[in-house]
């Protein structure tokens, strides 16, 4: 089930004022993505919720229309990669917790990993609630959407 977070007056009302567009055209190369799905998602409530995310995370997967978070490949080069960019907070798919648990702990040491079976749990990770701002309204995190995910709601707080 996904947290409550706190969302301006400002910005409750983002999706309604704003049209979103994006497009993935299926000509780029497939291994570079699909993966960025949970970041884009992340980026696009941040810019909703005029919250930033923490500069120390990074995160990568698949995120289905459901909000399951999907496996991706490389998990070793995606760490040795954020380590090299000083990142300490890394949010991997579930399904590639056994690919982390192979790593060497010189390649782990140091990284704070978090694992995501939906995007709940990324918001969870992404948007602390130590960071909510006093007096804020709560909603829902996937209300931000508007009426178009909070159909999802019942499948995410299911899965």
């Amino acid at each position: 089930m996904a947290d409550e977070r706190n969302l301006s007056d400002a910005s409750r009302g983002f999706f309604d004022a704003a049209w979103l567009h994006l497009h993935f055209p299926e000509g780029g190369v497939k291994k570079d993505g699909p993966s960025a799905g949970v970041a884009i998602v992340t980026a696009m409530l941040s810019l909703a919720m005029d919250r930033p995310v923490s500069a120390s995370l990074a995160m990568t997967g698949e995120v289905s229309l459901t909000g399951r978070v999907l496996p991706i490949g490389g998990v070793k080069e995606k760490t040795l990669g954020a380590k090299r960019s000083g990142i300490d907070t890394l949010v991997f798919p579930e399904e590639n917790r056994r690919d982390w648990i192979e790593l060497s702990d010189e390649v782990k040491e140091g990284i704070h990993v978090h694992f995501a079976k939906s995007y709940a749990d990324v918001f969870r990770v992404a948007f602390p609630e130590e960071e909510q701002a006093e007096g804020a309204p709560v909603v829902q995190a996937p209300e931000v959407f508007g009426g178009c995910v909070s159909r999802w709601q019942n499948y995410w707080d299911k899965h």
